[in-house]
């Protein structure tokens, strides 16, 4: 898988996830930030943001631009650390 696409996948299922925890849509998120509902869809089919729209969405869901796009650690990977 291309890098690109990768951190794209990641990036979209981070704003999912946390989208969901804030039971906010995207659309919600766009308002949020003043941007266009397009250009959150646009996020969440692999489009590749402006450094200055990922601040707006890290400030927005109180996260750092890092957080969004790290891919989550395992369960498993976890529970061996700390075993």
């Amino acid at each position: 898988m291309p890098q690109h696409t990768y951190t794209a996948s990641v990036l979209a299922a981070n704003l999912r996830r946390e989208l969901d925890a804030r039971s906010m849509t995207q659309r919600d998120l766009a308002r949020e930030i003043n941007v266009a509902d397009a250009r959150i869809s646009e996020i969440f089919a692999g489009g590749n943001p402006r450094l200055s729209t990922m601040e707006k969405i890290a400030d927005a869901l109180d996260m750092s631009v890092a957080a969004l796009l790290s891919a989550p650690v395992p369960r498993e990977k976890l529970l061996a650390k700390s075993g």
